[in-house]
């Protein structure tokens, strides 16, 4: 396992899923604190479950079309995209 890899599983519970499919987001989301969204998922309200320990969404772009960034203010979730880093993030 890289270095990197440590690191973030240091901030909570990891699990590498580059084949998840938005369907499938909705029914593990309870299960993570962090999550690593690429674009071609979308994470917004329809998501989000009230059983979410969502703490952190990383996001491997500079954009966030694909992220309800306003929600995620609300639930206190951090975000860090390659262009922003939350205050809130651990990486801040």
């Amino acid at each position: 396992m890289d270095a990197k890899k440590r690191e973030r599983e240091k901030l909570g519970s990891v699990k590498y899923e580059p084949d998840l499919r938005q369907n499938e987001l909705q029914e593990v989301i309870h299960s993570y604190d962090i999550l690593f969204i690429p674009t071609h998922l979308k994470f917004d309200r329809s998501i989000w479950s009230t059983k979410s320990n969502i703490k952190l969404i990383a996001t491997p772009s500079v954009g966030t079309d694909h992220l309800d960034v306003d929600f995620l203010k609300e639930n206190y979730v951090a975000l860090i995209t390659r262009s922003v880093v939350t205050p809130d993030s651990p990486l801040a």
